[in-house]
């Protein structure tokens, strides 16, 4: 009786440890082959001779060798400038962690027309990874005048070219800071986490 029960004793410390370590792996397993993404973001129309930014975003430190594509129809007036940022989250006791890097850059546009900015490439861990590509459309300054001078800024929701854009102008000295927020409308007491970025010249 006194081996049966130290058997027993034996066999469910032994299942204990199996289930911990199959536990352990599936965390480490879902870490290791979570989807790499790189994205490219850019405002959709601009004005000649404004600058804006173009940014490449990864949720995934430890990027290599980041190539851009070609950009000779605009002028690459400052970049990239990099950032980092962290967030944490705990639901029913469980935590989990997130972070992306974003290079961006500053880019001024030659002449109006229409452009594609193809994939860039990065490295990770050993892969190539291409992003999206991108379409800008760019608009002569008396068409981006004229336009703001109309009723309503002859936009969607009464807003100019470059209203919510992303077009800035930007010096080699400025700094940027962005807050990123989990819910737009909360209740009372409920938690929410921000990601603050901030993004300067290095």
């Amino acid at each position: 009786m006194v081996r049966t029960e130290k058997t027993m004793k034996y066999m469910h410390s032994i299942r204990t440890f199996i289930i911990l370590l199959v536990v352990l792996f599936a965390n480490s397993a879902t870490q290791l082959f979570a989807q790499v993404t790189f994205k490219a973001s850019a405002p959709a129309t601009v004005v000649e001779g404004e600058q804006f930014r173009l940014s490449y975003v990864m949720n995934k430190e430890g990027g290599r060798n980041l190539r851009l594509p070609d950009l000779s129809d605009f002028d690459l007036l400052f970049g990239p400038s990099t950032s980092t940022s962290y967030s944490q989250r705990t639901v029913n006791g469980k935590t989990t962690s997130e972070s992306s890097v974003t290079y961006t850059y500053i880019l001024m546009a030659k002449k109006a027309g229409t452009f594609n900015i193809p994939p860039a490439s990065i490295t990770i861990d050993g892969s190539n990874y291409q992003s999206n590509s991108l379409q800008i459309k760019v608009l002569p300054p008396d068409e981006a005048s004229a336009r703001s001078q109309e009723p309503g800024g002859g936009q969607r929701g009464g807003e100019s070219p470059s209203a919510g854009s992303g077009q800035v102008a930007v010096s080699a000295t400025d700094a940027f800071i962005r807050a990123i927020v989990s819910k737009n409308s909360l209740y009372e007491q409920e938690g929410v986490y921000s990601d603050i970025q901030v993004i300067y010249n290095t």
